[in-house]
């Protein structure tokens, strides 16, 4: 807990306070209002590889930083978020701070993020890509026979 203790001194060190939340663990239920009052989403990490949250969050249409993993380089390209290749926090401050400073883009991003979850990430779409591949086995399966 001694780089929560260090993050919090830096947030009132900046005066940030009414600009940051941090919370350990969140109900289900709230998580809906989190992400609306959410400007970034930020997942700096370098163990996940494929996080539920980059899409939640995209879902909601929020720009998002993650570094480099299989998840991210599939899902996240210039257009619809920000893949940085490592945690170099000199790097994630000036991507962070070029998103927040430049509202059109970061609107864009977030609106090209929700249109790239929407179009290929929602259950209906993934049930509609999975029952074609069956179909298709099927009909190769009864081809063969």
């Amino acid at each position: 807990h001694e780089y929560i203790a260090k993050c919090n001194q830096k947030i009132e060190q900046l005066n940030l306070q009414a600009k940051v939340y941090y919370c350990e663990q969140v109900e289900q239920k709230f998580l809906k209002s989190i992400y609306e009052l959410s400007d970034l989403f930020l997942l700096p990490t370098s163990y996940e590889i494929f996080g539920m949250v980059l899409l939640e969050a995209m879902y909601f249409s929020l720009p998002v930083l993650t570094t480099y993993n299989g998840g991210s380089s599939t899902l996240i390209n210039l257009e619809n978020g920000i893949v940085i290749e490592k945690l170099d926090k000199n790097e994630w401050a000036e991507k962070i701070k070029a998103l927040l400073l430049d509202s059109e883009r970061c609107a864009k991003i977030g609106e090209n993020a929700h249109k790239t979850i929407i179009q290929g990430y929602t259950w209906d779409v993934l049930a509609d890509r999975i029952l074609k591949i069956y179909q298709q086995r099927l009909e190769k399966k009864n081809d063969i026979s």
